[in-house]
């Protein structure tokens, strides 16, 4: 177990996504315990509280059948969470969650993850007072990503293509392609 005030930053990406509120909550309040004064933490998680319809097509929802109707015709104004998002998290609730553990959430970029629905949210929450928090809405992150990704100056993901194309030669084959 981390010591009182002894970590620098807290990195989590991509999997508190899938948590509800109270394991944020839970989270949050381990964060406020273990940061270090100066500390910061980055966490990914989800946004999509925002992004849901009515609490009786939310509810709907959990009949898998009536969600894929729901979700095929944007019924009800349900979006669909292809993805599995924690439907009880979003970024407001989780800078109501820093306040209640006295922690301060200075920057939160709100992000359609695999589709156009703004479905997660990055933040970064420290232990001091920075102002008020920053919200930056970005509906371009996968078309930010898809061109980092194909983007021929980036050296590690070169690297990386080159192994996927020589992923059926020997490690000594695609070593040498490095």
């Amino acid at each position: 177990m981390a010591g009182d005030a002894s970590i620098d930053f807290i990195f989590s990406f991509d999997s508190l996504v899938h948590v509800e509120a109270a394991v944020i909550d839970a989270y949050l309040a381990e964060f406020a315990r273990v940061l270090a004064p100066q500390g910061t933490a980055f966490i990914h998680h989800s946004n999509f509280a925002d992004c849901l319809a009515s609490p009786f097509a939310t509810m709907l929802t959990h009949i898998p059948l009536v969600r894929h109707l729901l979700w095929r015709t944007a019924m009800f104004g349900v979006k669909p969470n292809y993805h599995w998002r924690a439907e009880s998290v979003s970024a407001h609730i989780v800078r109501e969650l820093c306040q209640q553990h006295n922690l301060y959430c200075i920057r939160q970029e709100i992000v359609n993850w695999g589709g156009d629905v703004p479905n997660d949210c990055f933040s970064v929450i420290s232990r001091f007072p920075a102002g008020t928090c920053e919200i930056i809405e970005n509906l371009g992150f996968m078309d930010e990503a898809e061109k980092i990704k194909r983007s021929t100056f980036h050296p590690t993901l070169n690297k990386m293509r080159v192994l996927q194309l020589n992923i059926n030669h020997s490690a000594t084959d695609a070593d040498q392609c490095l």
